[in-house]
Parts: structure tokens; sequence; C-alpha cells
């Protein structure tokens, strides 16, 4: 039996992840994250974001956590079947985030899209 998606887990599951992390912060950028092999897990991330943003993100210990947060939804969704399970942006506006799945290699052309490559 396939298990269903629930599409309140992820924005609680992160939503909780700045509150706890980056309280009293105001961080704003752009994490575009990619599975590279043929295991739905998190192969590489890139973080456009200022610096002293960047310093704000690791200072809290956000950056590791939110790539194994990263990690655990990318293995959530392909568990449960979801498109577009593989690759995706996480926003951060005013350390508010939101995240949108795109197709898969579409992390990766972003990225040398953003970095241009």
């Amino acid at each position: 039996m396939q298990e269903s998606y629930d599409f309140v887990f992820e924005s609680f599951r992160l939503a909780q992840l700045c509150d706890q992390l980056l309280k009293g912060a105001a961080v704003d950028g752009e994490i575009v994250f990619h599975s590279v092999g043929t295991e739905s897990r998190l192969d590489a991330a890139s973080f456009f974001f200022s610096d002293a943003d960047l310093e704000a993100l690791d200072a809290s210990g956000f950056k590791d956590s939110v790539l194994a947060l990263l990690d655990d939804l990318i293995i959530y969704r392909t568990r449960c079947q979801e498109q577009n399970c593989r690759d995706g942006v996480l926003r951060l506006e005013q350390s508010k985030p939101s995240v949108v799945w795109l197709p898969n290699g579409g992390g990766d052309v972003m990225v040398r899209a953003r970095r241009g490559w």
C-alpha cells in the first residue's frame, strides 16, 4: 500500500526549523538543491545569500539542519511517489520559508544558470 503524502508536513517542518534557529534574524535568499545519482537523496545544495546572511545561517546551525531536512523531504516525497521529488528551491524571505519543487534535473540547470556556467 502506498503511503499518502501529507501536504502540511513539509511547510510545517520548514517553518518550525526557521522558528527554532533563525529567531530574530531576517534572512533572505535561496537554497537550490538536487539529487544527482539514481538514489533519491540530497546530493548537492547551493546557497544564494548575502555574506552576512550566510554567516547567520552558519552561526545558528541552520545550514546543517536544513540540509538534513531537505534530504528527509526528498526521501519522503519519493516514498509517496510525488512528482518533482528530487530537485527544488527553498526560498527564505525575512526568514520565512517556502519551497518550490522542480522537475528532475531542474536544480542543476538553475544553479548553472545562476552561476553563468
